[in-house]
Order: C-alpha cells, then sequence, then structure tokens
C-alpha cells in the first residue's frame, strides 16, 4: 500500500475526536509545544492551527474557563484559529475575552489574579464566556475535524507517528 492509501485509510477509519487528538499530540512531538504556542515561522500553518484549537479547547473542557487568562496558551491564537475554521463567532466572543485582561499579563496567573478585582469577578467573566460559547453550541470538534480531513495529504511526512498516536489513545480507550 502507498502512502497516500494508509493516509486516506487512518484518516477514513478515525472518528474525528482520534484524529484530531492524534494531529495535535503528533505536531506537539515534531515541533514542540513552547514552538507551536509561539507560531514559530517554520511550522505549518494548518498545523498551528489544529494543535492550537484542540490545546485550547481541551483546556476549557478541563480546566474551565476561568483558566484561560492566566495560562500559557496562545490567547489572540486561538481566535484567529477558530475563524480560520469557519467560526467567526466564536473568534469574537474570544477575542472579547481577551480584551479583559491587558496583553502584557496574558498567560501569568500572578498578574491576572491581582489585575482581577477578585475571583468572583474573575468566575463571572468566565461564566460570561461559557454562555456566549452555550449560546453559540459550537461543533468544535466536527469542525477541526472537517478542517484536519480536507488537509490530509499534507501530513504524509507524519503518517507513521499519527498511525501510533492512534493506537495509543485506542489502547487508552480499551484499558478502561
Amino acid at each position: 500500500m502507498n502512502p497516500t492509501s494508509n493516509l486516506n485509510d487512518i484518516f477514513a477509519d478515525c472518528t474525528d475526536f482520534e484524529i484530531c487528538d492524534a494531529l495535535a499530540m503528533t505536531f506537539e512531538k515534531v515541533y514542540g509545544y513552547d514552538e507551536l504556542v509561539q507560531r514559530q515561522k517554520h511550522i505549518p500553518h494548518e498545523r498551528w492551527v489544529i494543535h492550537t484549537i484542540w490545546g485550547c479547547n481541551g483546556l476549557f473542557k478541563v480546566d474551565g474557563y476561568s483558566y484561560f487568562w492566566g495560562s500559557s496558551i496562545d490567547h489572540f491564537g486561538f481566535a484567529d484559529a477558530l475563524e480560520e475554521i469557519g467560526d467567526p463567532i466564536l473568534a469574537k466572543v474570544i477575542r472579547e475575552s481577551v480584551a479583559l485582561v491587558p496583553r502584557n499579563i496574558l498567560g501569568n496567573w500572578d498578574a491576572v489574579e491581582a489585575h482581577t478585582k477578585s475571583e468572583a469577578a474573575r468566575e463571572e467573566a468566565a461564566e460570561l464566556m461559557d454562555d456566549k460559547f452555550i449560546t453559540e453550541d459550537p461543533d468544535i470538534l466536527g469542525q477541526l475535524g472537517r478542517y484536519s480531513r480536507a488537509r490530509r495529504h499534507s501530513f504524509a511526512d507524519v503518517l507513521d507517528q499519527i498511525i501510533i498516536e492512534v493506537g495509543r489513545h485506542r489502547r487508552n480507550i480499551e484499558a478502561v
């Protein structure tokens, strides 16, 4: 089987979750988290988009929106990436939320906490962001899956690592 057939087969066999997770983990292994967050020019744009959305969306699902401003992520990049996959409304929500905190303290927990008048105020702002996301009812996973599948041929150089990551995910699911 040629690499294109393998690539098509793996993308056809995977759920959106499996393929997005495998791609994000692969890109992090190839380039490193810090390089991806810093949007280094040598990283292909679509790889940065996938990693950024997967990581930021995962942060929200695991830690919640109140962690958004103090986390070491590409805050503006998340909005840019959402717009790229076709969600300008959510991109606007993120940009408005990012604007609540001065740019120079984003990602610095202590500075964000000092800037916000109280933990309750920060949580209230996070709940407002959450309400906007719920109202919009985004299918970020589906959008990212479609975006990734449409660009699958550009990932042929990392096919072996994608297969490893999909296998790792499936073994973890079976173990549960």
